[in-house]
C-alpha cells in the first residue's frame, strides 16, 4: 500500500460501461479539464522537518471526477538539497492504452523564478512494462517517461497530466484508497473527488484521516482534503506490504460484498460440468481414479504442473472473460486463469468447488474495510471433499501430501463466489511445516580432516518449496549452492559424497544428506597456541531481520518459519563445559536453545519459530534488542581446545598482581613487626621452644611450601590458564575464582613465613598475629572453594568449610590458652638486652 504519486500502477476506480478504446499507446496536449479546481498561492513555509529528502512538493494535487471517468494530477517539485537532483527532473506514468488515455497539459521548469515550457510530447518515451510474451497477454500496462536536465538547488519542475478512461470489467463502479500523505514533504496537500448525488459513495477512515469538506455543485457533489506544510510519511524498511503510515481514505460505491461477488463471477466464469473442452481429461481422471480424493489430487495436480504459471498482480482486473477451455488450450494462466480451470476441472469429475478472491498480503481484517475488489489480487480454489473444506492453491507446484491434505499458504480472508449471502469468510489456518537439521562434526585430532554429516528433513510446505527448487535447478547447481552456504563459517570445506534426496511425495516429506571435509576447522592462537572452533545456528540467523532500536513501525518476517537445528559435535577427548538452557518468547516469535555433553557427545540444540507473518509495531524495538541478543549471546557457541603440551605463556597481569601482593604483604610485616611493644615480664628469659610449637613450624614450613608448588602447579602465572574458561558463559567468574586462588595462595605463603620468623624470634606480638593468619586464611580458603564448587560442581562445600572452621578454632584455643604460648613468647620490640 505504499503511495507513489506518479506510478499509478493500474487505475481501479471505475466510471463507465463505454469506455475510450485506444488502438496504440498515445499521448496528446491539451488543456486542464474545465472541472478542475484551481488552487490559490498560498504563502509557502518551507521549515518542514525533513532535511533528507533531495526535493519537497510544493504542491500535489489529486483530483478525480467519478462521472467524466478521469484523474487529474498535478505536481511542482523544489529541489532544497546542494546536490543536482535526476529523481526531482524525472516524470513517469503508467497507463494502459486499452481503456486510457493520457493527456499531459503542462511541463514548466523554473529557474531564478523565470518558467520555461518543457513540454513537447514528441520526447516523451512509451514502453511496454511487460516484455515476456505471456505476461503481455494478460497487462496492457506501459509508461509515459520524460526528463528534463538535474534539477539544481531551488530550481522546480510543474507538470499536469489527466488519465481518462476505466476499466471496463467493473461496469461503473467507483473504488479507490485516497493517500493525505506522500513519500516527500509537501507544502500543499489537495485531494478531491466529484461524483453524482445519486451515486451511493460511502468512505472508510484508516490512521487518523480527516473527514472531507463536503460542497454542493448541482447534480454534483465535491469532497475536499486540503492539508498543509506535511512532512514525508516516515517509510521504514521491511514493512508490510499491508501497512502504512500516512492518513488514507477508502471510497467505494459497492452496497455490499453480494454485489463485488457478483461482479467477480462475470469475469471468472466457471463451466457447468459438461464443458466439451475438459470432457477427455475429466473421463481420464474419473476412470483412473476410484475415490473422491485421489481425483481431487490428481486434477489439482494437472493444474498445478501441467498448466504454467504466470505471475502478474494485474490479471485478475483485466476486463477479458475467462474460461476453462481456453487455459486448458494455451496450456499456461495467471491466477485467474487456473483456478477457473481447476473449479470447472472439479466440478466436472462431481467435486464442488468454488473459485475464491484472497490477498496475499491480508494480515488485517479485510470485513473491516468497504466492500471493494481493489482488495483482492488472486484467485483460489475452494473445495468441498466429504463435508469438509479444502482451499487450493492453483499457482503452486509440486505439492506433496496424502488425500485432500494441501498446504494452504496464509491469507486471512476470502470471498467465495458460490450462491451464498456473500461475506468475507476467515480461511482456517493449515498446520505449517518445519525444517529439522541435523549436523554431526567427528573431530579426530588437530590434524587430520573433520567429518561433517548433514541431514536435513522437510516437511509440508517446507518440502513443497524444496520440490520446486530440485525440479527447477540442477543438482550440481544446489550442490554448489550447499557448499558456497557451509563455505561462509568453513572455508576450507570441501564435498565428501554427493548429497542424497529422499522425497516421500505421499508423507510431503524431504530428506536431504551432505557429507563434507572440513581442513583447517581448528584455528590457533598465534600467541597462546590453544585452537578454537565455532558452531552456529545459521539456519535461524538467515531468517532474523535487522532493524534500528527505535524502531516504530511493524516489521515483516518470513513467514512460516520453523526450525529445529541440532549440532552433535563427537571428541575422543570428551567435554568439559556447563549445561545451559535458554529461552526468549513473545508474541510473534519463540527460541529455545539446550547446550550439553555427554561422554564424547557435545549436543547443542536450537529451536526458532515465526508465529505471525509480521512483528507488531509495539514490538519492533523490542524484537531489535532480542534480534541483537541472539546473534551475540545464543545462535553462536565457541570452543576452546588446548593440547596437553603447550609452551608456556606468561600471563603478565597476573605475574604483576602476583608481585605486588608479596611487595604489600612483606612492607606490611616488616611494619607490624618492628612497632613498639612492652614486655609482658621485663626480666625473665623465655622458655625454649618445644612442645606442640616444633609440630606448628612444621605445619607452617609445609604450608608455605605447598603454596609454592600450588602457585606453579596450577599455573596461575599461565596465560592458557587465564583464557581456559574464555568460550564460556561464566569466563568473568572464573577471573574472579582465579584472582582469589592467587591472592590465597600468595596471603598463605608470606604470612606463614612471616610467623616462622616471629616463633624464632620468640615475639610477643605472635599468639595475635597467627591467629589472624589462621582466620584470614579459613576465609580465604572457604571462599575459593565456594567458586570451585559453583565452577566445576564438585566437592563437599559444607565439609570443606567445616573442616577449615575447626583447624583454626583449634590453633586460635591453643595460643590463647596454652602456658608454653605464654612462657615462649615475650620479646618485645625494640628489645633492649639486645
Amino acid at each position: 500500500m505504499k503511495h507513489l504519486i506518479l506510478s499509478i500502477g493500474f487505475i481501479l476506480f471505475i466510471l463507465s460501461p463505454h469506455f475510450l478504446k485506444v488502438s496504440e499507446p498515445k499521448i496528446s496536449q491539451q488543456a486542464a479539464p474545465e472541472w478542475v479546481v484551481k488552487l490559490p498561492q498560498y504563502a509557502q513555509k518551507k521549515n518542514i522537518a525533513d532535511t533528507a529528502s533531495e526535493y519537497i512538493l510544493n504542491v500535489s494535487e489529486e483530483q478525480l471526477h467519478a462521472e467524466k471517468r478521469s484523474r487529474y494530477i498535478r505536481i511542482v517539485r523544489e529541489v532544497v538539497s546542494d546536490e543536482p537532483s535526476e529523481e526531482a527532473a524525472e516524470i513517469s506514468v503508467s497507463f494502459d492504452p486499452s481503456w486510457q488515455s493520457l493527456v499531459f497539459h503542462e511541463v514548466i521548469l523554473w529557474k531564478n523564478g523565470k518558467p520555461q515550457n518543457k513540454l513537447d510530447i514528441r520526447k516523451f518515451q512509451i514502453t511496454e512494462d511487460e516484455q515476456d510474451p505471456k505476461p503481455r497477454k494478460y497487462s496492457n500496462m506501459h509508461t509515459a517517461y520524460f526528463s528534463v536536465k538535474a534539477l539544481k538547488k531551488g530550481e522546480k519542475l510543474e507538470f499536469s497530466y489527466t488519465l481518462r478512461g476505466a476499466n471496463p470489467a467493473f461496469h461503473g463502479q467507483f473504488f479507490r484508497v485516497l493517500y493525505l500523505q506522500e513519500y516527500k514533504p509537501a507544502l500543499v496537500h489537495y485531494t478531491s473527488l466529484i461524483s453524482s448525488k445519486k451515486r451511493n459513495i460511502r468512505f472508510k477512515y484508516l490512521n487518523a484521516a480527516e473527514k472531507p469538506v463536503i460542497k454542493a455543485e448541482g447534480d454534483l457533489m465535491r469532497y475536499e482534503w486540503l492539508r498543509r506544510n506535511l512532512p514525508a510519511a516516515h517509510f521504514e524498511t521491511h514493512e508490510p506490504e499491508w501497512f502504512s503510515p500516512a492518513p488514507i481514505v477508502q471510497v467505494s460505491d459497492y452496497s455490499d460484498w453480494t454485489q463485488v461477488a457478483k461482479m467477480a463471477s462475470n469475469l471468472l466464469v466457471v463451466s457447468d460440468g459438461s464443458a466439451a473442452g475438459l470432457n477427455p481429461l475429466s473421463a481420464k481422471i474419473k476412470s483412473t481414479y476410484r475415490t473422491e480424493e485421489a481425483r481431487l489430487r490428481e486434477a489439482v495436480r494437472f493444474v498445478q504442473d501441467d498448466i504454467e504459471s504466470v505471475w502478474i498482480t494485474q490479471g485478475l482486473f483485466r476486463p477479458k472473460i475467462c474460461r476453462a477451455e481456453e487455459v486448458l488450450a494455451q496450456g499456461y494462466g495467471d491466477s485467474r486463469d487456473k483456478a477457473v480451470l481447476l473449479t470447472s476441472l472439479l466440478r466436472s469429475i462431481g467435486v464442488e468447488s468454488y473459485i475464491a478472491l484472497i490477498n496475499d498480503d491480508d494480515q488485517t481484517r479485510r470485513d473491516q474495510f468497504l466492500p471493494s475488489f481493489s482488495l483482492f489480487h488472486r484467485a483460489v480454489v475452494k473445495a468441498l471433499v466429504r463435508g469438509k473444506d479444502v482451499w487450493i492453491d492453483p499457482m503452486l507446484t509440486d505439492q506433496g501430501g496424502k488425500n485432500a491434505e494441501f498446504y494452504f499458504p496464509g491469507a486471512e480472508n476470502a470471498l467465495v463466489l458460490d450462491n451464498s449471502n456473500h461475506h468475507l469468510i476467515r480461511i482456517p489456518h493449515t498446520q505449517n511445516g518445519k525444517l529439522v537439521a541435523v549436523e554431526q562434526y567427528r573431530l579426530l585430532n588437530i590434524g587430520p580432516p573433520v567429518q561433517l554429516k548433514v541431514k536435513t528433513t522437510y516437511t509440508l510446505n517446507e518440502a513443497d518449496h524444496i520440490r520446486r527448487s530440485f525440479k527447477e535447478t540442477p543438482l550440481d547447481t544446489i550442490q554448489k549452492n550447499y557448499l558456497r552456504y557451509y563455505s561462509e563459517r568453513y572455508p576450507h570445506i570441501k564435498v565428501k559424497e554427493r548429497l542424497n534426496m529422499q522425497d516421500n511425495r505421499k508423507k510431503n516429506e524431504i530428506t536431504i544428506t551432505e557429507y563434507y571435509k572440513i581442513d583447517q576447522f581448528f584455528i590457533q592462537d598465534s600467541v597462546l597456541k590453544n585452537y578454537r572452533f565455532t558452531f552456529g545456528a545459521d539456519l535461524i540467523n538467515g531468517k532474523l531481520v535487522d532493524t534500528d532500536p527505535g524502531r516504530k513501525h511493524a516489521i515483516t518476517v518470513e513467514y512460516p518459519v520453523d526450525i529445529d537445528n541440532t549440532i552433535l559435535v563427537s571428541s575422543a577427548g570428551g567435554w568439559n563445559i556447563d549445561d545451559e538452557s535458554s529461552e526468549i518468547k513473545r508474541e510473534a516469535f519463540v527460541f529455545r536453545s539446550n547446550h550439553y555433553a555427554e561422554g564424547d557427545l557435545l549436543t547443542l540444540h536450537y529451536q526458532f519459530s515465526y508465529l505471525k507473518p509480521y512483528i507488531p509495531a509495539h514490538q519492533a524495538s523490542g524484537y531489535s534488542a532480542d534480534v541483537a541478543a541472539l546473534k551475540s549471546d545464543y545462535l553462536n557457541y565457541d570452543v576452546i581446545y588446548t593440547p596437553d603440551q603447550v609452551p608456556y605463556y606468561p600471563n603478565y597481569w597476573m605475574l604483576g598482581f602476583s608481585v605486588a601482593l608479596v611487595i604489600l604483604c612483606l612492607t606490611l610485616s616488616l611494619w607490624l613487626y618492628r612497632r613498639k611493644t612492652s614486655a609482658t615480664f621485663s626480666y625473665r628469659d623465655p622458655i625454649p621452644l618445644g612442645g606442640w610449637l616444633i609440630v606448628i613450624i612444621l605445619v607452617l614450613l609445609s604450608t608455605t611450601a605447598y603454596s609454592v608448588y600450588e602457585f606453579i602447579h596450577e599455573k596461575y602465572s599461565d596465560l592458557n590458564s587465564w583464557n581456559s574458561f574464555q568460550a564460556r558463559k561464566l569466563y568473568s567468574v572464573y577471573k574472579i575464582y582465579l584472582t582469589l586462588s592467587v591472592l590465597k595462595v600468595v596471603f598463605i605463603c608470606c604470612f606463614s613465613l612471616f610467623s616462622l620468623f616471629l616463633i624464632l624470634k620468640k615475639r610477643d606480638i605472635l599468639p595475635r598475629m597467627i591467629n589472624i593468619y589462621y582466620a584470614s586464611s579459613s576465609v580465604l580458603t572457604v571462599l575459593v572453594f565456594m567458586f570451585s564448587s559453583f565452577l566445576y560442581g564438585q566437592g563437599d562445600l559444607m565439609s570443606e568449610a567445616g573442616y577449615s572452621i575447626l583447624t583454626t578454632i583449634s590453633c586460635i584455643a591453643y595460643f590463647n590458652n596454652s602456658e608454653r604460648v605464654k612462657q615462649t613468647f615475650l620479646v618485645p620490640y625494640p628489645n633492649k638486652r639486645d
